[in-house]
């Protein structure tokens, strides 16, 4: 049974339990390989961008996919996505990080704004705790919207 996100998701990937850290891994090898990084950004604001890319050289698209049961052209497919259609966020909750490995997880995920150069590209928050108007940002001052994405 799939979440009332999942349900309304343009796209929806569902990695095994536990293996979000191999795809946002493999996601950010995949930018890199294929030159879909902003490198003017990470010049001026990334440091250790070659470690770290020497780092990941491993989680190549078919190895991910084995962790993650991702077929690999849905990777590669989000990869591109979310490469060149700007501006975009992931926002992730509090949930994630309460499981072993989870902070290191988060920290994958976090990145991968950096690479295609957004300053706010990530959130990280319970959105009880902020103070935004969900109504202005899903455009209910521009009429009744056809599609909701919660």
């Amino acid at each position: 049974m799939y979440t009332e996100t999942a349900r309304n998701a343009d796209i929806y990937i569902q990695p095994k339990f536990g293996s979000d850290i191999f795809l946002a891994l493999g996601i950010a090898n995949y930018l890199i390989q294929n030159e879909l990084c902003d490198k003017e950004f990470i010049e001026k604001h990334i440091f250790g961008f070659e470690e770290f890319k020497r780092r990941i050289s491993k989680f190549t698209v078919d190895y991910v996919s084995e962790l993650t049961g991702i077929p690999p052209e849905q990777i590669k497919d989000f990869a591109e996505i979310y490469a060149y259609e700007k501006p975009s966020i992931i926002f992730i909750g509090y949930g994630l990080q309460r499981r072993f490995g989870g902070g290191e997880t988060v920290r994958a995920i976090s990145l991968l704004p950096a690479l295609i150069g957004l300053h706010r590209g990530f959130y990280y928050s319970n959105t009880d705790s902020l103070n935004i108007n969900f109504d202005y940002i899903m455009g209910g001052f521009l009429g009744k919207p056809s599609r909701i994405i919660p």
